[in-house]
């Protein structure tokens, strides 16, 4: 099997969905209320432009967060194992990115949880940092994403607290830990 391409959840892809659209309508809602009388959804004190900005600033922000959460994470994976290639592409804007297998250091698992459970996690690494983010939470297929990385080195699996999650977060370099797991697979 030269190509792998991932294969959406569509339950996770589709709630985060869900969740943008009704933040929008709440955001649209609370603007026609306000400037033009028009009730969408009946809020309650919107008497005030001070009010109408908080609730707005309310649900802009879980808004902005899902639609970036989706426009970050849910892309269309393809990967040659021919070519030892990895492409990204997004779902809305189909920009690709196309990175060689010798581009990565190699990969690491974890594992997230939310209230929908806890999901195993790959992280590709470049230059120390943890480059790009393969989830469950929107890969129905991840095994079969994770056994074509078999030709870049895989660290193991990685625990990290919430700074080191923020670290990663934003871009900055964290330390690899080779974990038992690593020793035995690469030696």
């Amino acid at each position: 099997m030269p190509k792998v391409i991932s294969k959406s959840n569509t339950t996770t892809f589709w709630l985060m969905t869900f969740a943008s659209s009704f933040f929008l309508l709440l955001i649209v809602s609370i603007v026609s209320q306000y400037y033009f009388g028009f009730e969408i959804v009946r809020m309650r004190n919107i008497n005030s432009f001070r009010q109408m900005l908080a609730n707005f600033i309310l649900c802009s922000l879980p808004f902005l967060f899902f639609v970036s959460q989706i426009w970050r994470d849910a892309k269309l994976i393809t990967i040659d194992t021919e070519l030892k290639t990895i492409c990204f592409r997004n779902r809305f804007s189909r920009i690709a990115r196309q990175y060689d297998f010798d581009y990565f250091q190699g990969y690491v698992a974890c594992y997230q949880s939310s209230k929908l459970g806890s999901k195993r996690v790959l992280y590709l690494i470049n230059d120390e940092k943890y480059f790009r983010k393969i989830s469950a939470f929107y890969y129905s297929n991840l095994g079969d994403l994770e056994n074509s990385l078999t030709p870049m080195k895989y660290y193991g699996q990685q625990h990290f607290g919430i700074l080191k999650s923020f670290r990663i977060l934003f871009g900055m370099r964290i330390e690899i830990v080779e974990t038992s797991a690593y020793r035995k697979l690469n030696k």
